[in-house]
This record gives structure tokens, sequence and C-alpha cells, in this order.
């Protein structure tokens, strides 16, 4: 299994992607995958990368963090997951953990202060959750979202 990061070659698989995940999360119906809005981000990727795991040519999965600052200390970054998509076949294999791996590299290559994960409220939240208390992650908050009006 290879993991590296995305470039613009990869625009039609970031979309399939990103809209499987949509689909299966509580983020359905909010707005459409934009293949043009995935391929100027993967473009211009800086502040926000992604990458992708595959073996054999077939995408096993797909992540993507965003850096930013501390909001209360000058000069001091962290880094957070923007979304961690494991294809469904591949879910028994190393691909998360590796693609966890990736995205917790770039933070130290960046001396980010550290890497937060989110995890989705769903029927996998416990096992995602106790993955995460594995890898040394401990729960600092919990996020809420409110749709806005249409």
């Amino acid at each position: 299994m290879d993991i590296r990061r995305c470039n613009t070659s990869d625009t039609e698989e970031v979309t399939r992607i990103a809209r499987d995940f949509l689909d299966y999360s509580p983020f359905c119906g909010l707005s459409e995958v934009s293949a043009d809005a995935v391929q100027s981000l993967l473009a211009q990727q800086g502040a926000i990368v992604f990458w992708i795991a595959e073996e054999d040519a077939v995408t096993l999965g797909l992540c993507a963090a965003v850096v930013f600052p501390l909001w209360y200390a000058d000069g001091a970054l962290v880094t957070q997951e923007l979304f961690w998509w494991v294809e469904p076949g591949a879910r028994t294999s190393k691909c998360g953990k590796r693609l966890l791996s990736a995205m917790e590299d770039w933070s130290k290559d960046l001396g980010a202060k550290g890497h937060f994960m989110a995890c989705l409220e769903n029927a996998q939240t416990d096992r995602i959750k106790a993955l995460y208390n594995r890898a040394g992650y401990k729960p600092v908050e919990r996020t809420f979202f409110k749709r806005g009006e249409e």
C-alpha cells in the first residue's frame, strides 16, 4: 500500500470519495461536491493537504488536514483532520492507520503543537473513539452544527 500526497491528477478520485463521504455523513445534502473546487484545492495545497492510499492502482482511502494558528498563541500552529475516509472493503486493513500517520507526520514536520481528529456521530463513533484513545488522543471538545436557513 502506498500513501502519497494528492495532486490535480487525482481530482476525479478525490471528487468521487468526497461524494461518498458526504453521502455517509450528517452533512449529506448540505452542498454538492464540485470537481472544480476539488481541483482548485489540490492545485494550491498549502494550508490544506490531501493524502491518498492506493494499492495496485486501486484507491483504498483518502484524508485531508489543515494547518492554522493557535488563536491565543503567537506563532503556534496546530493541525486538524478535515476528513478521513477508508473504503468499506479496506476498513480492516492498515489503511486508516497509515493515513492517520501521514497527517501526524505532516503536523510534526510543520512543528505544530498538536493535531486534532474529529469523529462523525454515527454507528461507528465508539469504535473510532477507541482507536483515537489507543493512538494517544484525548477528547477536548464536542462540535455541534446547525444548518443555515435556505
